[in-house]
């Protein structure tokens, strides 16, 4: 089939796309995969050799930390995690697919 000057075939239904475009999505869309499996892999073997809840507060008392600093280093890393998955979140190429979810009690 010919293509129109207007990007359109022959008969009449748009053009939209080659197969070069749809292996290009395909391959976009696996190394984003990759790259998020990579980074929940590295986080999770990072929490799982070293909790920081219980090694941090500990370091902290252990080098003659204050008592208080020590008590507000889990809530750091609690928040600093959050931030870091939401900058990590944004600098993926591309438009995330919003999701409504529903939560109730029972």
């Amino acid at each position: 089939m010919a293509e129109t000057a207007h990007g359109a075939s022959d008969n009449g239904t748009p053009n939209t796309g080659t197969t070069a475009d749809a292996a290009s999505e395909r391959s976009s869309q696996a190394w984003k995969a990759r790259l998020l499996l990579g980074h929940k892999s590295m986080i999770t073997t990072t929490l799982n050799l070293a909790n920081p809840r219980t090694i941090l507060p500990y370091l902290c008392t252990a080098l003659g930390g204050a008592t208080f600093v020590a008590g507000i280093l889990t809530p750091i890393f609690q928040i600093s995690s959050l931030v870091g998955s939401s900058l990590f979140a944004r600098s993926l190429p591309g438009k995330a697919k919003t999701t409504s979810f529903c939560f109730s009690a029972a």
